[in-house]
């Protein structure tokens, strides 16, 4: 199997692109030469495919680890609402203001529902913590005026 120019261009532009910069053609060539002798094209495809799969699992994977935070939330949605804020004020067109407002706020209307879910659920957990320590409270006072 030989590669022509343009093969040898696209494995080095795509060898850059996950950040091996050191590969050039020279090395492209070098490694035809060292594995053509030894693998078949269903070896490469072969080897393309694992390569794939391993590419749509690392990015599994780092889409898992990436977490929204109650106060990014609130800090992305407040900046939102400030430059919708900033268009009414700089244009005198209700109409046009209205429409982009509740477009934008449309869009965003999942990430507002998740943060009121999260603070609903906080003050719950917060409610029932005080609930319970009032009634450890309220406990103490009793075992001490009967004492």
């Amino acid at each position: 199997m030989t590669l022509d120019t343009v093969d040898k261009n696209e494995a080095v532009e795509l060898a850059k692109q996950t950040s091996l910069d050191e590969v050039n053609v020279e090395v492209v060539e070098e490694i035809a030469r060292e594995t053509a002798v030894s693998l078949s094209n269903d070896d490469f495809k072969e080897l393309a495919d694992q390569a794939e799969h391993r590419s749509i699992e690392s990015s599994d994977s780092e889409e898992e680890q990436k977490e929204l935070s109650t106060e990014f939330l609130k800090a992305s949605l407040t900046t939102v609402t400030e430059i919708m804020d900033q268009f009414i004020e700089n244009n005198s067109n209700f109409y046009r203001n209205s429409k982009a407002r509740r477009g934008v706020m449309d869009v965003l209307s999942t990430y507002q529902q998740l943060l009121t879910e999260w603070k609903r659920k906080t003050q719950i957990t917060l409610d029932t913590f005080l609930i319970k320590r009032q009634k450890i409270g309220d406990t103490e006072k009793i075992e001490c005026s009967e004492m």
